[in-house]
């Protein structure tokens, strides 16, 4: 019998794989892939790593389904019927997140009134999902070194050590080589997590895999009771042209808005340019000039200023990762690093 993540024999099968996978609301959500051989080398990965201990690292930007793939690891993995716990390191205060994952005394500081039990010993026999691992802080990436060196915790207050047993699979959108170059992430640890690296490439770079995508989604509708009308050629057509900043995740947003918005009529194209125009991130099409003064560039700026202007939105966009902005650039990374250096000089002479 073959694993589940591998795709039966690559070579004889279909050209659309679908796999369910279990979310937190005791549904399932699906992992899809297609013909590119981008996603069908990830899920080569995955078959090969689910069924170890090693740790796993899920690099990608926001909304590309870092979570999912990480759900997926689990489910298939000799640690599925243990406990699946998570963690957005960016979503708690930075003085909370050692008592959140290591655990804490009674009284170990003002406001805890009894022993507090940590995420990682939650996940003792199962796995630990910790999302945004980039926005750790430098003493508890210190800890969460020596558990994953160890396999030992030690809660806040105590002086005593407590043997676990928990996989760690981490993901970022941040390039975390750079956070270590900055000095704000971990060399050693950074080692630590990077056993095996998984990147998920974005939406906008799914071409062969996008109509798979949407009519997975609407799938996912229609097996919730929602009636689904006729996605019209001319919706299609803007759905193909927007770039999704916000990935997957906004796809899933935009179509489920304009099949719950439609009544029951056929969803055309302007129902779709209505719902991306009303989704949080900003519709950036490919092909597009914009006017000056409006999402573009004054024409009293020089080529050199626009170009530098132009570098700068994009490396924003991806949150300073050089690597993603080349590629969206089409550009060499050391492209970006000359530009993003010459730059600094430039303004550096300025300022004397």
């Amino acid at each position: 019998m073959s694993h589940p993540l591998t795709e039966s024999g690559a070579a004889h099968k279909p050209s659309i794989l679908r796999l369910p996978v279990f979310n937190e609301s005791g549904g399932n959500d699906i992992f899809v892939a297609g013909n590119d051989p981008r996603t069908l080398r990830v899920l080569r990965t995955l078959s090969a790593v689910a069924p170890t201990d090693s740790t796993i690292l899920i690099d990608g930007e926001s909304g590309t389904g870092k979570d999912l793939v990480a759900r997926l690891v689990h489910q298939t993995s000799k640690r599925a019927s243990g406990p699946w716990v998570t963690l957005n390191c960016g979503a708690i205060p930075q003085s909370l997140v050692e008592s959140e994952l290591f655990g804490a005394l009674k009284g170990s500081y003002t406001g805890i009134d009894k022993d507090k039990t940590g995420l990682i010993e939650k996940a003792d026999g199962g796995t630990l999902f910790l999302d945004e691992i980039g926005e750790l802080p430098m003493e508890a990436q210190v800890k969460l070194l020596r558990v994953l060196q160890s396999g030992r915790i030690r809660a806040v207050g105590s002086n005593e050590d407590k043997a676990v047993n928990v996989r760690v699979i981490a993901a970022t959108n941040r390039d975390l080589r750079e956070e270590v170059n900055a000095g704000r992430f971990r060399l050693d640890l950074f080692y630590r997590i990077h056993v095996v690296h998984v990147e998920l490439i974005p939406l906008r770079d799914r071409e062969m895999e996008f109509p798979h995508l949407v009519e997975s989604i609407l799938d996912n509708l229609r097996n919730k009771g929602i009636n689904v009308p006729e996605l019209r050629t001319s919706a299609v057509e803007i759905l193909v042209k927007h770039n999704w900043p916000g990935n997957i995740r906004e796809l899933e947003n935009v179509i489920e808005r304009a099949v719950l918005l439609s009544g029951g009529e056929a969803i055309d194209g302007e129902a779709i340019r209505e719902q991306i125009v009303n989704s949080p991130q900003p519709m950036i099409e490919s092909n597009t000039v914009s006017s000056p003064g409006f999402e573009g560039y004054p024409v009293t700026m020089s080529l050199t200023e626009v170009t530098d202007a132009h570098i700068q939105k994009v490396l924003d966009h991806h949150g300073g990762n050089k690597t993603r902005a080349a590629r969206d650039l089409g550009v060499n990374v050391k492209t970006i690093y000359n530009r993003t250096v010459a730059r600094a000089k430039e303004n550096n002479s300025g300022t004397e």
